[in-house]
């Protein structure tokens, strides 16, 4: 709980991965690449960005009590492939949202988000003493709702037309809940 209240530095070792706080020098043209890609960010709501908005973006969130904004580095290199993020974290209620992002392409389907999300959510359970984490996935997204699944998250409601971009999507509500 310290990393939230505080504003300490954290950093999740993997396997292949590790996470850690982002900072405004991972403000890069390849992070801001990913962003302006329109096959990686066509499920995000931010569709667009240069360096010094990412660079605020990414100085606003971690300022942010009730959020942990990581980067996904390899471990072999330190390269930075993506992002996750755990917000709307409620102490005394046990939850928060979970989101996340492979930037790089290069990294697709090789399993890398599954790692990521089990360092980070392993984290909020055992760390923060969170009962449940929920996600929204857009139902076209199918891949990564097996994915989800695979891990343990359940389905729990749709909300119906939410717009992404100039697109209307259904989008699925799920939930991981810990000891399950």
């Amino acid at each position: 709980m310290e990393e939230i209240k505080t504003g300490k530095k954290l950093k999740l070792d993997g396997e292949r991965i590790y996470l850690r706080t982002l900072e405004a020098a991972d403000a890069t043209e390849e992070y801001c690449g990913w962003l302006n890609d329109p096959e990686v960010n066509r499920f995000l709501v931010n569709k667009s960005a240069n360096v010094d908005e990412l660079r605020s973006y990414i100085i606003k969130k971690t300022g942010q009590p009730d959020i942990l904004f990581l980067g996904i580095f390899l471990k072999d290199g330190g390269k930075h492939i993506g992002t996750i993020t755990l917000r709307g974290i409620d102490l005394t209620a046990g939850k928060a949202t979970i989101a996340m992002m492979i930037g790089d392409k290069n990294y697709w389907g090789k399993g890398l988000i599954g790692e990521a999300m089990r360092l980070l959510t392993g984290y909020a359970f055992k760390n923060l003493d969170l009962k449940e984490i929920e996600l929204g996935v857009v139902s076209q997204n199918v891949s990564a709702i097996r994915a989800y699944e695979k891990m343990g998250f359940i389905e729990t409601g749709r909300k119906l037309g939410v717009k992404y971009g100039d697109e209307n999507y259904d989008e699925i509500m799920m939930v991981l809940r810990r000891g399950l």
